[in-house]
């Protein structure tokens, strides 16, 4: 398994259609450990920022 200690490159391709239902109906908190604030983490959470209807707290 992965070890939280390890580090690896995240790459993230944004899908083309609609987000996945339990990212926009379900999402209310979103707990990131280890964020690094680097240009593929900020895409990520750019989209789940863009594509969470219920979220309550990051």
């Amino acid at each position: 398994g992965l070890l939280k200690s390890e580090v690896f490159p995240l790459t993230f391709k944004q899908p083309n259609d609609v987000p996945p239902l339990c990212l926009s109906t379900k999402l209310e908190i979103l707990e990131w450990k280890e964020y690094r604030g680097t240009s593929e983490e900020n895409q990520v959470l750019r989209y789940i920022l863009a594509n969470s209807k219920c979220l309550r707290r990051v």
